[in-house]
This record gives C-alpha cells, structure tokens and sequence, in this order.
C-alpha cells in the first residue's frame, strides 16, 4: 500500500481527534484572552481614575502658572496684590482655602492675614511686633520652584501633603516661580488646596471608577515622594502627632506631623510597587496582601501633572473566579484527550516513523564524514524512493568531497611556499638593509669623529669653521637619511620595540634647544618653547622616540620658515592615574597647499615633490613621527594654510615619573674619565676616531685588530673596559666576547659594542653574547663619554 494511501487512513481514523483537542484549545486560549482582557479592563479602569485627577490638576496649575504672570503678582507687592486674589479666590469657588506669596529668603504672606507691623508676612504670633518669622524654606514646592530653580525657569509643582503652618488642617500647595521683568525668581504663588478637596476628587473616582471593581477591591492615591495622600487604612494619612492628648511641637514652636512613605513599609513587596510608582510606572504587579496573605494584582498609573500616583488592589478571586473554573474544567478535559492521543502515536509511530527516523539517522551520519551507515531501500512506498536517492547523493557527495580534499590540498601546499617565498624576501630585505646600515656607518663613523675632534681645535680660521660645519651637516644629513629609512623599514616589520624610562620633561627640552637653536639662529628665526605648568615635571616614557618626534618636527619648521619664528607648546590633562600629553609645533613659514595635506603623512612625501624644489630630504619625517605617535598611544594632526605657516599637534599619554633629584647631581660633562680601556676595532680610520676620542678624554687606549688578538691582549696585561666592533677578520665580536665571559678572570670586565649594526635583532645579538651596552656608529663623543661614565670603575 502507498504511503500516500495510509495516510489518508490515519487521518480519516483519527480526525475526531485533533479536532476536539483544537477545540479544548480554542478554549483555553479563549480563557487565557480573557484573563488578559479582565486584567487590561481593570488597568483601563485606573486610568481612567488617573486621568480625572490630571485634569484636575492640570486645571489647578494652569490658573496658578497664568496668576504668576500677572505684573500684579510680579511686583513681589503683597498690598498691592492682596485683593487680586482675594477676588481669584472668590473666582474659583473657593477651591482654594488661600493664596500664598513666598520670597527668596522662605517668609511668606497669605490671604489669610499678617503682621502688619512686617509689611503683612506671617509670623508667629501676628499681634506682636516683633514676633519671629515663620518661613516656608522647609516645605517642598518652595524649594523647587524657588530654593533650588537656579536656571530661573517658569516651573509649576504640586506638593506632597502637609500640615498648614497657619490653619492646622491638612493640605496640597500648587505653586509656581513668580519671575520679575529681567526673568529672574523673585519668589512664589502658591495655591492652598484644602483636603476637603482631596476627599471631594477620592468619593468622584470611588463612585465613577470603582464601582466597576467589587467590594473588595481597595484604593490608595500616593504623592510625588511616596506619601499617602488616601488610603483604606486612615492612620496611614498625613495627620499631627500627638502624645497624651497634647500636640507635639518642634523646636521653633510648629506643631510636628506624622507622614508615613510606601517605599518606607516593611513589606518588602509593597517597597517594590511603591518604587515603580514613584519612578512613574504604569502597570500591574501580582503580591500577596500584607495581612490576609491572599495573593492580589495592584494595578497603578501615575499623574503626571501631579507627579501623584493612584493604584488599586482587587483579590485574584475576585478577578479571576470564573475563568479559573472553566480553566479546570477544560484542562480535565484535555488530560483525557492527551493520553488517548499518545496511546494511538506509540501504536502508529513503529509503522510510519521508523523509516523516516532510519533516514534521519542516516542523515547525521553523512554529516559528520560517516558514508558507510547502511539504508534499506526495498520498500515500494514513498520512503523507499526516498531512502535510495539518498544512497545515490551519499555516493555522488563522496566522489566530490574526495576531489575537493585533493584541490585544497594542492592549494595550501601553494599557499604555503607562496607564503615562504615572501617570508624570505622579508629576511633579505633585512639582511640587506643591515648591511647597507654597515657598509654605510663605518666610514661616516670616521668622518663625522674626524670631524668633530677637528671642530676641538682652537687654532682653526673662520673660513675653516665654516668648512668644518658645512661638512658635519652634510655628514650628519647623510646619517639622517640612513635612520630614516632604518626606522621606516623597523616601524613597517613591528621591530619597533619602547624603552619606557623616567626622565625630567625639562631635560629633554634642555637638549632639544641645544641640538637645534644654533640652526635656528642661523635663520634669525626665534624659537621659543611655552610649556603649561600643568605638565608634571618628571614623566615616564620612551624619552629616544619622544624626542625624535619633537626634533624631526622643530627641524621641519626650521626648515620650511624663512622669517618669523617657531613655537612649541606643551598641555596637559590628567586622565586617572595617567597624564595625556599635547606638543604643538607652530611655524610662520611656507605653508602646504590643501590637495598636499593627504598625502603628507605618506613616506617618502613631501609638500613639494618637484624636481627644483627648494628644500631637500627624504619625506620620511612626518611618516617615521606618525608611526611613532601611534606607537606611544597617541594620535597626530597637522593644519596649515598656503604661504601663512603650520601647526603640528600631537598627544601621547604618559605615566607620571618616580621622583628623583634632579638638581645638586654630578654631570657626566664633569665627571673626570680615568682608565686603561682595550679597543677592538679592524678599520683604521675609526681606529684613529677612536683612539682621538678616548685620548681626548683622558684615557690610556690599546688598539687591536680583530677579537683574537684582543683575548690575547687581556692575558698580557689588565683593562678598565673593552670596546668591542661586531664585523672583525678572523675573531669577530660576538664571539671573542663569548670567549671572554666564559673565563671567570675577565667575566667582570665591562664590554660595550661599538659598531655600525643597529637593527634591533643585532643589538639583542650583543647582548646575548654577553656585552653590557650599545654604541651606534658614527660615535659622538658626548655619546661615549656618557657610556665610559656608566662602565669605568667609579
């Protein structure tokens, strides 16, 4: 039989089935939608409650707001104003008991009477002269629209309840900010409403809403801060304090009343429903009664115009009484339903579903890889046509998944050596630009020594000076250009690595100035740093790459400015326990057009890329400096206009430095140098460099070729200190300074590098094989000097 045949069988045999449970279903949805109806019913109802009280409110308000504005009431002049209220209050069918004029400093006056001998305000005992003032600084609606309006806006507020200073009777104050010409509070217009009122608006909602609940159902009304206003228990209503049938009095004679709060109950569920309604919730919450325990649904809505909130409580027996009886009544009947509906599916499911659940089975397996899993397919129905054109796809999905395998394969196989080919070239990159870095160092290393021990003499004419420096610039240039595009490569590999140290932020200034104002005052261009005294004086940083920026930024505005002058100023912030600092550097010169500024930042740019360009470099700086501010956390900017000058911004965040004494220290400048130092160097020009340097300094030097030499050299006679070249014939550095620290007689020896290899990987090469320090070639003696202090017995 078809399987298209036995199913109709099914259905035809089980069709009074689904459609009575279809039925008890339709019925509890129907229970359900009225349970949800009974509970929206009632909400609307408080609404409806709530919404009389907004409009009584909002009546009250309006006529107080519009009274406010009146020039009668502005002029602040109680006499003058007395019978315009008076007259309002008439009006108005004495919905209020009276009217109340409040100043800025908390006296008032009321329609009610004064003391005519202080201009009509209320004091204590009004028939006195000199009787104390009662102020209203204590009360709600005069610190909001008055005490605490210091925007000096038109602001209206309705009270919470309180006692009348005046009249002893309980009471709500709708007030509003009296403002003067200028729009600035000068005091306040308050409206007494009488409590007779409240009442009056609790018996209209009791007749016109709850009437529509039953007997049970209680209501309450709250105020803007949680006190009731109405409640079915009275004691629980504002009202004074008593003790042995006396009034009690506060202690400038008021008589002292008793406000209890909803969000102050010890019923921690009834503190939950004070809070909503507080924070102006609308909604329903399920609790149990405080004193019947009979679980109820409180449904509340808030008054905004009051800031009031209303809520009635109805017993779920109450709402739910009938739908909780034809719920019972339909879920027995259901029950039945269920268990003869899932006798007839255990029966029926060993005929229908056992197919399929042999295919779904089948299914998983094929999913996770496995295509072994064996399907019977000898069924003549709808199933068996399906489970044999699922074999048939498991075979067709087997040959496909085996060639994609083996084209994955062949492609991570490129990807891999396509992936070592750029690796390599990454590594001959490396390697060349080290080399170039050496071949390039060594003889400026002997240039610019040769050169600067020749700028000591004394004896030198101005015309040889002159020589003399136009020859360090150049030299100095060319290793400008070297490090710009060792950093520039560095930077681009992440090999870039900060040296976080303390330093004092004037120091740096100090050595920046002295490096760069000879330059600028060549140009008779000023240059001033202006450094806020919000700047800490000490911070904790990479000093090298701080100062690189700032130099390559100076440098720049030198450059490019013609007259006027460049500044550097410096801000600061403190940001928790770190400090976000910002450099400007501002110069009067040359200007960058707009179509110029996007591409500033690219390397080897420049704002004018010409072949007959003014000024030379490389159009690395500005490249290398916004590398290195995003590498110290930071970010940078520029702005500039054509022909008017350029201000460069940037900021870093530093942590504040370790105090340490700065001022009273030995320089290294004056520190006298006195030693036998051993140098291992194989070119000859910076052996003489060095040995000129060292002799300069007042040491004793020995000079040998290679670092064999130089381990023979230690055991023929003892040495302060060694300074020792990487690249040497037969011995180089690294491993004569193996050798060294291997023998417990030398291993004490300082021993510093001295070479032109200064990528990172070479400079973490020294000191692995042992040496102390680092000496990048070119050597400058203020350079060397500063080492030799570090390391030369003391």
């Amino acid at each position: 039989m078809r399987l298209k045949v036995r199913l109709i069988a099914v259905l035809l045999f089980t069709s009074l089935l689904p459609l009575l449970v279809v039925f008890v279903l339709s019925i509890t949805h129907s229970s359900e939608q009225a349970r949800r109806l009974s509970i929206q019913g009632a909400l609307a109802q408080v609404g409806n409650a709530a919404a009389l009280f907004e409009r009584y409110f909002i009546q009250r308000k309006s006529e107080i707001a519009l009274m406010a504005r009146d020039p009668r009431i502005q002029s602040m002049d109680f006499v003058a104003m007395r019978p315009f209220l008076i007259e309002e209050k008439r009006l108005q069918n004495n919905v209020y008991e009276k009217f109340i004029v409040g100043t800025k400093d908390g006296s008032f006056h009321n329609t009610e009477g004064g003391n005519p001998h202080q201009k009509m305000k209320r004091t204590f005992d009004d028939s006195q002269p000199y009787s104390m003032q009662k102020t209203i600084k204590k009360r709600d609606y005069w610190k909001t629209t008055v005490g605490e309006n210091v925007d000096n806006k038109a602001m209206t507020f309705v009270s919470d309840p309180m006692i009348s200073y005046t009249t002893g009777v309980r009471q709500i104050v709708v007030s509003a900010s009296i403002l003067n010409k200028e729009q600035k509070v000068v005091g306040l217009l308050g409206g007494s409403i009488p409590w007779r009122e409240i009442d009056r608006l609790v018996s209209l909602v009791q007749s016109k809403v709850m009437t529509h609940f039953d007997k049970e159902a209680r209501f309450m009304l709250v105020s803007n801060y949680g006190y009731y206003m109405y409640h079915w228990d009275p004691s629980k209503v504002i009202q004074l304090k008593r003790h042995n049938d006396t009034w009690v009095l506060n202690e400038i004679g008021e008589k002292v009343s008793v406000r209890l709060k909803i969000n102050e109950e010890p019923n921690e569920a009834i503190r939950g429903l004070g809070l909503k309604m507080l924070a102006g919730h609308t909604g329903v919450i399920e609790l149990n009664d405080p004193d019947s325990y009979e679980p109820q649904h409180v449904f509340f809505a808030q008054i905004p115009a009051a800031g009031y909130s209303i809520a009635v409580a109805v017993p779920n027996s109450v709402i739910f009484g009938p739908v909780q009886e034809l719920k019972e009544l339909l879920w027995g009947t259901f029950i039945v339903v269920l268990v003869i509906i899932i006798g007839l599916a255990i029966k029926l499911s060993a005929q229908i579903y056992a197919p399929i659940h042999n295919l779904i089975k089948a299914s998983k397996a094929l999913s996770g890889g496995d295509f072994t899993y064996k399907l019977s397919g000898y069924r003549e129905d709808e199933l068996g046509e399906l489970s044999r054109a699922f074999m048939k796809m498991r075979d067709q999905v087997h040959m496909r998944e085996n060639e994609l395998e083996k084209h994955v394969k062949e492609r991570t196989l490129a990807f891999e050596q396509a992936t070592e080919e750029a690796q390599h070239a990454v590594l001959i990159k490396s390697r060349f630009l080290a080399n170039m870095s050496h071949e390039i160092r060594t003889p400026l290393n002997g240039l610019l020594g040769m050169l600067e021990l020749l700028q000591m003499q004394s004896t030198l004419s101005a015309d040889q000076i002159k020589l003399l420096n136009m020859g360090t610039t150049s030299g100095q240039h060319l290793l400008s250009l070297v490090n710009d595009i060792l950093d520039i490569s560095k930077l681009g590999e992440g090999q870039v690595e900060l040296v976080i140290e303390d330093f004092f932020v004037s120091d740096m200034l100090d050595e920046i100035l002295v490096m760069l104002a000879p330059t600028a005052e060549q140009k008779s261009l000023g240059l001033v740093v202006n450094c806020d005294a919000s700047v800490p004086s000490e911070i904790k940083t990479d000093k090298v790459r701080l100062k690189q920026v700032l130099v390559n930024l100076i440098n720049n505005g030198i450059k490019f400015t013609s007259q006027g002058s460049v500044q550097v100023q410096i801000s600061a912030s403190q940001e928790a326990t770190q400090w976000r600092l910002q450099f400007s550097v501002i110069d009067t010169g040359i200007g960058i057009k707009p179509e110029q500024l996007e591409r500033i930042f690219q390397p080897f740019q420049q704002a004018d890329d010409s072949t007959t360009r003014k000024f030379g470099g490389t159009g690395l700086g500005l490249s290398i400096c916004r590398e290195l501010v995003t590498l110290l956390g930071g970010e940078i900017a520029i702005q500039s206009q054509y022909n008017s000058g350029t201000q460069v911004t940037f900021d870093i965040s530093v942590l504040a430095g370790e105090t340490r004494i700065k001022n009273g220290v030995l320089s290294i400048a004056e520190q006298p140098l006195v030693g036998k130092v051993l140098v291992a160097e194989d070119n000859p020009i910076n052996q003489m460099v060095i040995n000129a340097m060292l002799s300069k300094l007042g040491l004793e030097v020995c000079l040998v070729e290679d670092g064999g030499l130089a381990v023979e050299q230690l055991e023929l006679e003892a040495f302060d200190l060694i300074l020792m070249d990487m690249h040497m014939p037969n011995l180089d550095g690294i491993e004569a300074t193996k050798q060294i620290r291997r023998s417990q007689k030398w291993r004490g020896i300082p021993i510093i590098a001295t070479t032109a290899n200064v990528l990172p990987q070479d400079i973490a090469l020294c000191y692995s094989a042992g040496m102390d320090d680092h000496l990048g070639k070119p050597l400058q003696i203020n350079e060397l000097r500063k080492a030799l202090v570090r390391w030369l017995p003391k």
